[in-house]
């Protein structure tokens, strides 16, 4: 799931800018947000985001095959949890993976990074 979102993320993002990665946890939760920096995706093409094989037409222009997204949002489906696109303050795509946290006395790891592209 990471590698899907991570490889859209650069894909999407100009030469110079950066990708974020974070992690957070919350009573019950557990999340993993990536942000790019690339052009905003209009707000009514966000639901579609997730599809296999659908591609912005303001984006024809980048490689790809229009599944990154999708393959992410089925794995992460699968493991009980969901993908969430959205549209942050100040441009570019969040991707935000939710999933239910591990039962007590499992390792958890919480951290940031920022990635030059």
């Amino acid at each position: 799931m990471l590698d899907a979102v991570l490889d859209n993320a650069v894909k999407f993002s100009p030469p110079g800018g950066a990708v974020s990665v974070r992690t957070t946890s919350s009573p019950g939760h557990v999340e993993v947000t990536v942000r790019d920096c690339g052009p905003d995706l209009p707000a009514e093409e966000l639901e579609r985001a997730t599809d296999r094989f659908w591609r912005s037409p303001a984006q024809s222009n980048v490689e790809g095959s229009g599944l990154g997204l999708a393959i992410a949002a089925r794995t992460v489906e699968l493991a009980g949890g969901e993908l969430c696109p959205e549209l942050p303050a100040g441009g570019g795509l969040q991707v935000v993976a939710r999933f239910a946290q591990a039962p007590e006395g499992t390792v958890a790891v919480t951290g940031a990074a920022i990635v030059a592209v």
